[in-house]
């Protein structure tokens, strides 16, 4: 019984998807992605990030523009500043 509701909650969901991508403007996409993104760094402790930043590094990727860090280096940032937080969290 949970299988069926679940079946046709999926299925409900695809058609509200489906008949609001006729609709959907990259503006609002765009905006979305940022909430979904934003949301998902605040929640890893990210919560105090450059925006400008962050978006210049958003666009160049998107542009296919060259990165001004190598991929080894901003590996080695992000693990730093979560040992950081997670320092922060244990005192």
């Amino acid at each position: 019984m949970k299988k069926t509701y679940l079946l046709i909650a999926c299925m409900s969901i695809q058609f509200v998807i489906h008949a609001q991508n006729k609709n959907l403007k990259m503006d609002t996409l765009s905006y979305s992605l940022g909430v979904l993104i934003a949301n998902n760094l605040k929640q890893q402790g990210f919560d105090k990030l450059s925006a400008p930043d962050l978006v210049e590094a958003i666009e160049d990727v998107l542009q296919g523009k060259r990165k001004s860090m190598f991929i080894k280096q901003m590996l080695i940032c992000k693990l730093l500043w979560k040992q950081r937080l997670q320092k922060k969290m244990v005192e």
